[in-house]
């Protein structure tokens, strides 16, 4: 739960909140057919899509960088403590 609230936190910030919950019930959908087709026909768990929400914070934190016109102070720090908070949540 608290890897998907420093996830979801930050994702919610730069998506607003209606897009990002059209996402995650998208992620949910997807995550439990690739888990049931995988494993078995039980969904387990939420883990698949917290580390879905990590590497898309990931590569969206790799394109702030590379981009000139938002790479900004703040968008810069804000990432980085993201992704420490997302390294020791896990």
């Amino acid at each position: 739960m608290l890897c998907f609230l420093i996830a979801g936190s930050y994702m919610e910030r730069k998506q607003g909140t209606l897009l990002f919950f059209v996402f995650m019930i998208t992620l949910s959908f997807f995550t439990a057919f690739a888990s049931c087709t995988n494993d078995s026909l039980d969904w387990r768990g939420f883990s698949c899509a917290n580390y879905v929400l990590y590497s898309y914070i990931l590569i969206d934190y790799l394109f702030v960088l590379l981009q000139k016109h938002k790479r900004t102070r703040s968008n810069i720090i804000a990432g980085a403590v993201m992704l420490g908070l997302i390294y020791f949540a896990t």
